[in-house]
């Protein structure tokens, strides 16, 4: 089960890097290969230690998540996060449906 949104970030870097520019601390991201499993507080800390030093600021949902979430690569975030994988996969099968 996903707890929080924001490990989806952390599966797509480079997004954060394009969004958040120079100062973006790319290693305090981790490599985790299913980011689902990073504990929530482990979560939101790494996104702050990552963006701390941003011209945009230290990491906040408000503010951040809905630009980052529009620029996430959505194949590299299924690739690491099953649950995403999964929530896409249904989508696309009830669209199928409705499409017939």
């Amino acid at each position: 089960m996903v707890e929080l949104m924001e490990a989806w970030f952390l599966a797509d870097p480079d997004a954060l890097a394009a969004y958040y520019g120079d100062g973006f601390l790319r290693n305090a991201i981790g490599n985790s290969a299913d980011v689902e499993r990073v504990p929530k507080l482990d979560v939101v800390s790494r996104l702050k230690q990552a963006t701390r030093s941003t011209t945009r600021g230290v990491y906040d949902k408000v503010k951040h998540a809905p630009h980052l979430l529009e620029r996430l690569d959505g194949n590299r975030v299924r690739l690491r996060a099953e649950h995403c994988r999964q929530l896409f996969e249904s989508v696309v099968a009830k669209l199928g449906q409705a499409e017939n």
